[in-house]
C-alpha cells in the first residue's frame, strides 16, 4: 500500500480529520490533503506522522508489514510473573521446530477467534 493510502487510512482508522492530524502534527491541512494525495512528505514529517500514530516510518513507507514501532514491540508486559517483549517471544518462536510454530500460530489464532466472537455478544447485548 502506498503512503498516501497508508496515511489516510491510519487518519480515519483514528477518527481525526486531516484538520485535526495537522494541527497535531504542526502542519496545514492542505499539507495532509497533500500527502493523501500522493505528495511525499519530508523526513522530519515522516518522522512525526510515524510518531503520532505509533508506527515505524518503515511502515509508513511500505518497508514493513509490522504496524508496531521497535519500542512498542520491545516493550515489556507482563504474564504471570515474567516479562516479556514481543521480540521475546518472537525470537522464543523462532527457535521452535516448524510443526510446534504452527502449533503456536493454531492457538494464538483460535484465542483471537474466541476475544473477536466475545466482543460480538458484548456488543449485540447492549
Amino acid at each position: 500500500m502506498e503512503l498516501d493510502k497508508k496515511l489516510k487510512d491510519l487518519r480515519t482508522y483514528h477518527g481525526l480529520k486531516q484538520k485535526e492530524l495537522a494541527k497535531a502534527i504542526n502542519v496545514s491541512s492542505s499539507t495532509i490533503s497533500g500527502y493523501e494525495n500522493g505528495k511525499n512528505p519530508d523526513y522530519n514529517t515522516l518522522v512525526k506522522l510515524a510518531n503520532y500514530f505509533k508506527v515505524s516510518v518503515d511502515y509508513l513507507l511500505d518497508n514493513s508489514p509490522v504496524k508496531l514501532s521497535y519500542d512498542e514491540l520491545n516493550s515489556e508486559f507482563q504474564l504471570s510473573k515474567r516479562k516479556y517483549s514481543s521480540l521475546k517471544l518472537i525470537e522464543m518462536i523462532k527457535e521452535l521446530d516448524t510443526s510446534d510454530q504452527e502449533a503456536i500460530i493454531y492457538i494464538l489464532e483460535s484465542f483471537s477467534e474466541k476475544i473477536k466472537y466475545q466482543k460480538e455478544i458484548k456488543i449485540h447485548m447492549k
